[in-house]
């Protein structure tokens, strides 16, 4: 079991977005008129925008792998979060990691989905640094059957981005 990235959540959606699409392009070819040559062309642009989102979702992991390959690993803790409320039930999680490289640094991490108080097993996780670029990644997650404890992570609750600048 993986602490998801949002990006990662989204292939499911893209797939079915580029099964809707391709279905109403196949639809549009059965009847011949202005109107259905447009929609034509509007379901290829939504099936090219899908594509690419679909390619961004799968390039997490590639990235993640490769950096945890060939980067220098650095041990580091969560020290906060910050919450992104949204309508739907999972709110986006963004974490703040310190570790040691040269002196104490700051990473600001990408969104996960659901709460590192209930997801995480501890605080603790690895910063890999490749070309000057890091990546956090080996959170210890809870097993579906273990016992929920909080790690009481000091979150802070936007329902806008707020300002990131000085991380790494």
């Amino acid at each position: 079991m993986r602490y998801k990235t949002k990006r990662n959540t989204y292939k499911i959606l893209v797939v079915i977005l580029l099964f809707d699409a391709m279905c109403a392009v196949g639809i549009a070819l059965m009847e011949a008129n202005e109107i259905v040559i447009v929609s034509i062309v509007v379901a290829l642009v939504v099936i090219i925008l899908a594509f690419i989102f679909l390619v961004y979702s799968c390039t997490a992991n590639l990235k993640r792998n490769r950096f945890v390959k060939y980067g220098e690993r650095f041990s580091g803790k969560i020290v906060a979060a910050e919450v992104l409320k949204n309508s739907r039930e999972e709110d986006t999680y963004f974490l703040y990691i310190e570790f040691f490289d040269r002196g104490k640094k700051t990473r600001f991490t990408e969104g996960y989905v659901g709460d590192p108080c209930t997801k995480l097993r501890n605080l603790n996780c690895d910063i890999y640094k490749l070309d000057s670029k890091y990546i956090e990644a080996n959170f210890s997650v809870r097993g579906k059957k273990e016992s929920k404890i909080n790690l009481h992570i000091p979150t802070k609750r936007y329902k806008l981005f707020s300002s990131h600048k000085g991380y790494v």
